[in-house]
């Protein structure tokens, strides 16, 4: 099939029919705009060449404020919002107060978020939509439209201020005497006033991202909650306008970003699976009721056999380097009722340069039995055996659950030395009598063995 033949005088009548429909969709009744037709007749240059065919405008044209440069599809839309004044900053708020107004446009819906955390203006705004292309944010002290009952105690005030992110297109031409647009883009306007028609009370005031991010920051790198409050967040009295960092917060922040390794996402077993999976959990066994199917191949590598006891053993990385560090004289005891299970928490010290003791080993029993600390020793000269082959000297309490597992797993030549403490609240418990339980702690400031021998036997010939 043939197309139709177009004629040297006939480009003048197609150009006219092309642009006649789209301008009188954009007009009064009985008037004709020849600006308009003459601007879309520009446009179609050449239709004798077929390939100009794809000049032809396939959508209606494009109206811009003069002013905001902002686009509507329709001179009658473009004309109300000039008549309305609608662009002027007055229009954000009709509050008869100081206003505060904000007037930006961004990219992207992303940058004016980000805008909005940076200025930590979440500290007293909250939102109340949040469409993909229109976002609201209001003042959180604010009446909510909402039929449920408020406390009597909170106070809520009838507020303005607000900020508003709207996607529109607005217009990019150098030229804005005309009123059509030819050159668009899609942006995100930022607007509304920050003032509230209430004073702020510190009470209410919320913590920004930014301060929460810095305390998640601090938190991650191992710092205590009282040392951030002190260093990074101590209370400053000219600074009404920001919220007091109290050790809640720290923990909400700690609970919401996992910090404790336990996601309330997961299953308990996925839980567990993560935890032992990381390289400081070096040995487990979960007991009599413990089934070994089913672990992955990184877990089945860390199963010990342990007679049907619970065992897990801990040591970072960091503390086996201690352990290398200071290996001649280490001290161990058990805290008693760590859980509900009432499991013992047994700890391995050394003494750092400054005589403080430096927790390099941990593991968490059922009780002080022998034989299955002699299995956690073992894992533990498993990692760092020259650290264990070097300790001369083992501190512990009374019992003699430590010294035995120590000769039993390491070294049989270790030396015992037992802690005051613990021996002289064992004296308290077996002496009544006052005089003799003086002259028994009397033999800790001995110094010489001779001195000593000849002491005890006047002791035990009273």
């Amino acid at each position: 099939m043939n197309a139709p033949s177009t004629g040297p005088g006939k480009s003048e009548e197609l150009g006219n029919l092309v642009a006649r429909p789209i301008a009188d969709k954009h007009q009064t009744p009985g008037a004709m705009s020849t600006g308009l037709i003459d601007d879309l007749n520009d446009n179609v240059t050449n239709l004798d060449n077929p390939t100009d065919l794809n000049l032809i405008p396939s959508r209606s044209p494009l109206f811009h404020c003069p002013k905001c440069r902002k686009t509507f599809a329709s001179r009658f839309g473009c004309g109300v919002h000039v008549r309305k004044n609608a662009c002027s900053m007055d229009s954000y708020c009709k509050e008869k107060h100081d206003h505060q107004l904000v007037e930006l446009d961004v990219e992207t819906m992303a940058v004016a978020l980000e805008w909005f955390h940076s200025q930590e203006h979440d500290r007293f705004f909250c939102k109340e939509s949040c469409r993909p292309s229109l976002r609201i944010f209001r003042c959180s002290q604010r009446t909510k439209k909402t039929s449920r009952v408020v406390k009597h105690t909170k106070k809520i005030y009838d507020c303005s201020a607000k900020i508003i992110f709207r996607q529109a297109t607005l217009c990019q031409c150098e030229d804005t005497t005309t009123e059509i647009c030819r050159n668009e883009k899609p942006r995100v306007l930022i607007y509304g006033c920050l003032s509230h028609c209430h004073p702020i009370e510190r009470k209410n005031i919320r913590l920004s991202k930014v301060t929460k991010d810095h305390a998640l920051n601090l938190l991650q790198s191992g710092l205590r909650h009282g040392v951030i409050i002190e260093k990074y967040f101590a209370p400053i009295n000219d600074e009404p306008d920001h919220k007091l960092v109290v050790p809640a917060d720290l923990y909400r922040i700690e609970k919401t970003a996992n910090l404790h390794g336990y996601d309330h996402k997961l299953s308990e077993v996925a839980n567990v699976s993560a935890m032992l999976l990381t390289p400081s959990f070096l040995a487990f066994n979960f007991g009599e009721k413990f089934s070994k199917t089913g672990f992955p191949h990184g877990l089945q590598d860390k199963l010990v056999e342990t007679s049907g006891s619970f065992l897990l053993c801990y040591a970072s990385e960091p503390m086996l380097q201690r352990f290398q560090r200071h290996p001649t004289v280490v001290a161990i005891d058990g805290t008693h009722g760590t859980n509900a299970s009432k499991f013992i928490m047994i700890s391995i010290n050394v003494f750092g340069p400054r005589g403080e003791g430096i927790p390099v080993f941990q593991c968490l029993v059922q009780s002080e039995n022998q034989a299955v600390f002699s299995v956690a020793l073992q894992v533990l000269k498993s990692k760092v055996p020259h650290a264990c082959a070097q300790v001369k000297i083992l501190l512990s309490d009374t019992s003699h659950s430590f010294i035995n597992a120590w000769r039993d797993a390491i070294n049989s030549n270790v030396l015992w030395s037992v802690c005051h403490w613990h021996l002289e609240k064992s004296w308290t418990r077996k002496f009544t009598h006052n005089d003799m339980l003086n002259d028994i702690k009397g033999l800790r400031q001995i110094g010489g063995q001779d001195q000593f021998t000849t002491e005890l036997l006047r002791i035990q010939t009273k």
